[in-house]
């Protein structure tokens, strides 16, 4: 317990923030925190800054960690941390722990299933996969369900296979040339992670293998910085990290508590990021990119499927079939998405009002937000906050 706290829990984050994805899962913990009174957080990034840690939380009531066990970085010694209770992000469990723990994992079933979606969305027939040297069980769970996917489609996956050898990276990017130039095309490769993706990326500009006229491209996480600044712009599986950091909250209170925790322990997909890699030939991509943008900046206004493809120059009916085909939705269940998830924002995040939140989003009236939003969640927006402010569980999605 922190020290000079009565009844409160000293609570330790510890993510490596140079990722996008531990930065998410720090954020949905904290709104958990945020709405718990008894917890006192803090948050171990690997900075220079937070070598003085040690000092504020010696042995912490309770651990949130992204840290693996073997991770000389691991900023919690090991025969300290096996006795506090813990709750593990996407790494593999300390297994000699005497505390209760539990851990907490993206759906990789989901990601690999989606990654296939994405390209069947697409017209593809030919499918491929590129993971890391390593073979990891998440890394094999998304190939598999991507296969599987896949074949329900008609069609099978090629899968780039590079032995453990610490070969030379010129080496290996000449292997990743070899195979993409194998490829039938066109072709959608699906990579385990950005960083990765964006590597497929270099080396088909290099080749002048054209993205995505020739091979469409695939990352996961979401990784602003690889995605936004490849050429062309990279799609990516967004999973809701935040999400899944505030699963990893709730079932760490759980645990410490000696309660049952939360059924479950995954967190499943935000979104697919549509970029340009993934962009169909036909040019479907590009205007749902652009309708998107739209939809996101006029939010307030009146907008319309037909006033949105006035400013994109096609057709309703065009746009409507570009919207089925990359997202598998009408654009009017777009823009009732985009109005439904900014409300959420504005009554989690604010003191609003409903008819403020409900002209900020563009829905007219008040009486129609809390319709929309009763329709989504099953409550009404009062009930939904005060659940939130409890730190209970969010009602149904």
């Amino acid at each position: 317990m922190a020290e000079g706290q009565k009844n409160t829990r000293a609570i330790l984050v510890a993510e490596n923030i140079s990722m996008k994805a531990a930065r998410d899962l720090i954020a949905g913990a904290l709104r958990y925190a945020a709405s718990n009174s008894a917890w006192n957080v803090f948050v171990y990034g690997g900075h220079l800054l937070d070598r003085d840690f040690k000092r504020k939380f010696s042995r912490p009531d309770g651990i949130i960690t992204g840290y693996s066990p073997d991770d000389p970085m691991n900023p919690v010694p090991r025969n300290i941390r096996r006795h506090i209770p813990t709750v593990f992000t996407c790494v593999t469990p300390q297994p000699d722990m005497k505390a209760p723990s539990a851990s907490i994992n993206a759906d990789d079933r989901a990601i690999g299933e989606a990654a296939a979606k994405c390209f069947l969305r697409n017209k593809l027939a030919h499918f491929a996969f590129i993971g890391a040297r390593a073979e990891t069980f998440w890394q094999n769970t998304r190939l598999e369900s991507y296969r599987k996917s896949a074949r329900a489609g008609g069609h099978e996956v090629s899968v780039f296979r590079n032995g453990p050898d610490c070969e030379s990276w010129g080496e290996e990017r000449r292997k990743i040339l070899r195979w993409i130039e194998s490829l039938p095309k066109p072709c959608g490769i699906f990579t385990a992670y950005d960083p990765l993706a964006r590597n497929v990326m270099d080396i088909c500009r290099e080749a002048d293998i054209s993205v995505p006229s020739q091979v469409q491209i695939l990352g996961v996480d979401n990784e602003t910085f690889f995605c936004e600044y490849s050429v062309p712009t990279m799609s990516s599986i967004s999973p809701d990290f935040e999400g899944g950091g505030f699963l990893a909250a709730q079932t760490l209170d759980a645990l410490m508590g000696r309660k049952t925790p939360p059924s479950g322990n995954l967190f499943g997909i935000s979104e697919i990021v549509e970029r340009a890699s993934t962009s169909d030939i036909s040019g479907a991509g590009n205007r749902v990119s652009r309708a998107r943008d739209i939809i996101r900046t006029e939010l307030k206004s009146a907008i319309t499927v037909a006033s949105i493809a006035r400013k994109i120059g096609c057709s309703e009916r065009l746009l409507e079939k570009d919207f089925k085909t990359v997202l598998g939705k009408s654009v009017i269940g777009e823009i009732g998405e985009v109005r439904m998830s900014k409300a959420v924002d504005l009554l989690r995040r604010t003191t609003r009002n409903e008819a403020s939140i409900a002209a900020e989003c563009g829905y007219g009236s008040a009486g129609t937000l809390r319709n929309a939003f009763r329709a989504k969640f099953g409550t009404t927006m009062q009930k939904w906050k005060m659940r939130l402010t409890a730190g209970l569980p969010e009602s149904r999605t």
